[in-house]
């Protein structure tokens, strides 16, 4: 009979933004603090993980592109680290970095595995009207989100989750699995995990960076898309020669048809309302540079 133990194990943690920023402050919140971070170097949004760590005074390095420079895989190595975790960070590791730690690198994905596999999953899942998402913890190897599962749970997506609320969601639920992970692992360092058996595999492209809306569509497709790419980068509505990015709609019970699709008329208040198969859409805030605008009425004019 096997004797379980809880052993020390030396952590390395890779990530970045709010998936892996949360990710890592639910494992500082449970007394597992990684020996080092690595995350990404950006001048162009905050970086969650650079943060988190600088509070708690974890060394981090930041690099462009981890498989390629030599200083940050040696550093790797130097640390003789027991294992890596890993969250958000939107590239396939490859040798020799997945050979450092002695248990191997573990992901902390954003969907229920096997399903959406592969870059911005969480858009996907909202685009696609699901009712249910997912994360999951799983052994990583040079091929997109294809290693044995470690622990893995679904999370429900309300109706009105956008894109951000959902990766809020997401990343809470991600530390979580990795708390869960740790222990796991601590105590059975030769656990190997599982792959599921009959259950369907499915993989999903990067999102699409300018979206424009097309109206010929059912309301309810529409409306997902809308917040699938909300708060950012925003489906588009094309609307007098502009190019308008929609951040929050919602659907009427305006009944549209065949000769209403893309039509834009006022409500009452002024915000737009487009046509179309079967419901009017009524356009609640948009995207102005960097800013969300309820009232983009009164700026737009006539």
């Amino acid at each position: 009979m096997k004797i379980r133990v809880d052993i020390f194990m030396k952590f390395i943690f890779v990530g970045q933004n709010i998936l892996g920023g949360l990710t890592l402050k639910e494992l500082i919140k449970d007394n597992k603090v990684p020996s080092f971070v690595v995350t990404r170097k950006s001048d162009n949004y905050p970086n969650l993980v650079e943060e988190t760590a600088l509070t708690h005074k974890i060394p981090v390095y930041k690099t462009s592109e981890i498989n390629e420079e030599k200083e940050i895989i040696q550093k790797l190595s130097d640390l003789k680290p027991d294992i890596i975790f890993c969250s958000a960070w939107g590239n396939i590791i490859k040798e020799p970095l997945l050979k450092i730690p002695k248990l191997g690198w573990v992901n902390f994905h954003p969907s229920f595995l096997p399903t959406y596999k592969g870059s911005s999953p969480i858009t996907w899942q909202l685009i696609n009207g699901e009712e249910f998402g997912g994360c999951t913890a799983h052994f990583m190897m040079a091929k997109v989100d294809a290693g044995k599962i470690i622990v893995r749970e679904k999370i429900k997506i309300d109706p009105n989750d956008n894109s951000q609320t959902l990766r809020e969601k997401c990343g809470k639920s991600l530390g979580k699995l990795a708390v869960k992970t740790y222990d796991i692992l601590s105590k059975d360092p030769d656990f190997q995990g599982f792959m599921p058996k009959g259950e369907k595999s499915s993989y999903h492209p990067p999102r699409e960076k300018n979206k424009l809306i097309g109206w010929n569509d059912k309301a309810v497709n529409i409306y997902n898309l809308i917040r699938g790419l909300s708060p950012y980068p925003c489906a588009i509505l094309a609307y007098k020669n502009k190019e308008l990015r929609v951040s929050e709609a919602t659907i009427t019970g305006q009944k549209s048809s065949t000769g209403l699709i893309g039509s834009i008329k006022k409500d009452s208040d002024g915000k737009l309302l487009v046509g179309t198969k079967d419901f009017f859409i009524k356009i609640i805030s948009l995207r102005i540079s960097d800013e969300i605008v309820d009232d983009y009425a009164n700026r737009m004019g006539d």
